[in-house]
């Protein structure tokens, strides 16, 4: 791994996360809301429902990707901004090291946050498993989707911090950016469905429904999950998702990252005089 060129700044980044108490006190606040969303959720489901593993899944899918894709943007918001800050930033791209090896130096200890805080939640997810009724191939659907979501905000968040040059005010820009995708999208999908705007033309039901599931991932994985009628009739899909969806949606977080990745490089180039 040290043969790899951006293996320097991956080191110095994860060093800055990973010291001190602020790593301590990230870890214990996402355990402790982890496990009071896993609680309740377990309550509300002996009330109802009975105790059910794929339910619960749900439940804890849905807390961890709230969880996952708020720390990890967030931290990554002063990755090229701090070095703005720092003065340092000139000194940094006019080192042997190619942008590609600042960028994915940098991409790569924001992973490496995540599969922690990922590794974190295996017990609850054991538990899940040893209760049963879900399918394996959900629970490998519902976490590589969600890294995958994870990896789309980081490139997000870098590319963010690359043109703002300032770390509060890129965190106000992501933050108000995962708002809007994972809550005002989610509000307007109850909205419009609530009205009957789904049932007024296959096209327009297509158009409309997709328009939201497929840019608030949370609402698709729970659709997903929850095997429900994804499709408005008319549009040639039985119910439930089709490979072909869930292909699409993967492959658009994927696409949105590359592009994220490729003009936070432009960036990152020495300025020509």
């Amino acid at each position: 791994m040290k043969r790899w060129p951006g293996y320097a700044i991956f080191q110095i980044e994860l060093r800055s996360r990973f010291r001190g108490w602020g790593i301590i006190f990230v870890l214990s606040l996402y355990l402790l809301a982890l496990v009071a969303l896993l609680v309740l959720g377990l309550v509300v489901l002996l009330d109802n429902q009975g105790l059910d593993g794929e339910s619960l899944f749900l439940v804890l899918l849905g807390s961890q990707f709230v969880l996952l894709c708020v720390i990890g943007p967030l931290s990554s918001c002063g990755g090229i901004s701090m070095e703005h800050e720092r003065n340092s930033f000139e000194l940094v791209i006019t080192t042997l090291l190619r942008p590609v090896d600042i960028w994915t130096g940098k991409l790569a200890s924001a992973m490496a946050l995540g599969w922690v805080l990922f590794a974190c939640g295996l017990p609850m997810i054991l538990f899940c498993t040893f209760i049963g009724g879900g399918s394996p191939w959900k629970f490998l659907f519902g976490y590589a989707f969600l890294l995958v979501v994870y990896l789309c905000y980081c490139t997000f968040a870098l590319w963010v911090s690359c043109m703002t040059k300032r770390t509060m005010v890129s965190m106000n820009i992501v933050t108000v950016a995962l708002a809007v995708i994972n809550g005002l999208f989610p509000f307007v999908y109850m909205i419009v469905s609530e009205v009957g705007v789904l049932d007024q033309g296959p096209l327009q039901a297509w158009v409309t429904y997709w328009g939201v599931m497929m840019l608030s991932p949370l609402l698709f994985v729970e659709g997903w999950l929850t095997d429900t009628q994804m499709l408005p009739p008319g549009t040639g899909v039985a119910g439930g998702y089709s490979p072909d969806i869930i292909l699409l949606a993967v492959s658009l977080y994927l696409v949105a990252a590359v592009i994220f990745g490729v003009l936070t490089l432009r960036r990152l180039r020495f300025p020509r005089v």
